[in-house]
């Protein structure tokens, strides 16, 4: 991102918009917001801090006065599509919880579709994991056939996606999780993993499946974000859906330039 502002083309991220689809963006956090969508979700601000973590690393704006995390393309806008309050909320009929489901992100894919040509949405971060879905999977054509790229992590270890048989909590020789790993697996999507630079663990390759689908991992462990209080916080371990984050900082870098 430096080496584009110093040649002078364009302030890193500008005129690009992200979607995040993900627990929603704490208001707290310095992040430009391009608009917001509660697609299932019930809190009016976000219990969950993934989404908030999501966006510092993608646009996540230096304080003022200088100091804190710095994303890796500020000037890019979020278009914050709340999918979910905490990912393993109670999906019970009273609870006043969201969990990720497929008709929410369902719901959030509709709403990025219909702001596509009014917000300049280029990208859409989508760090979660769900059951297969043949509607999303049409969403997601329908992103690429406007112009937009999708983003989204080949799976951790730690949290198995649905459906996933147990054994592969113990890292079984030759697996391959891309059967399991929704969205990551679908045509046009770019699947993200983590590469264990900069982790403290003697295996971090514990941390994050093997993945077929995989177009390309970046590093995370030790990372800088933001919280939902607006603080500056360290991503300790590698994780999928951060790594996502990074690459589709990087996808706006490049489109603000070219």
């Amino acid at each position: 991102g430096l080496f584009l502002a110093r040649i002078g083309r364009v302030e890193d991220g500008a005129g690009v918009t992200v979607a995040i689809i993900d627990s929603g963006v704490a208001s707290a956090a310095p992040v430009r917001i391009a608009g917001r969508v509660d697609a299932g979700n019930k809190q009016p601000e976000p219990l969950d801090y993934h989404g908030t973590a999501v966006a510092g690393l993608i646009a996540g704006r230096p304080r003022t006065g200088g100091g804190g995390a710095v994303g890796i393309a500020p000037w890019a806008r979020i278009y914050d599509v709340q999918v979910s309050d905490e990912a393993d909320a109670s999906t019970a009929p009273d609870s006043t919880e969201s969990p990720i489901t497929v008709d929410n992100v369902r719901q959030g894919l509709d709403a990025v579709i219909a702001a596509v040509p009014t917000l300049g949405i280029k990208i859409v971060n989508m760090s979660l994991a769900i059951p297969a879905d043949d509607q999303i999977k049409a969403q997601v054509a329908r992103l690429w056939d406007l112009g937009v790229v999708v983003v989204a992590p080949t799976g951790n270890r730690s949290e198995l996606p649905p459906g996933m048989p147990s054994t592969f909590e113990a890292h079984p020789s030759g697996e391959d999780a891309a059967p399991y790993v929704h969205p990551a697996d679908y045509d046009h999507v770019l699947g993200v993993n983590a590469s264990p630079e900069g982790s403290t663990d003697p295996d971090p390759t514990r941390w994050v499946l093997e993945n077929s689908m995989t177009d390309v991992a970046a590093p995370t462990a030790l990372g800088v974000s933001y919280s939902l209080r607006g603080e500056s916080c360290l991503l300790g371990d590698p994780a999928t859906s951060y790594a996502a984050a990074e690459v589709s900082g990087v996808l706006a870098l490049l489109q603000s330039a070219y």
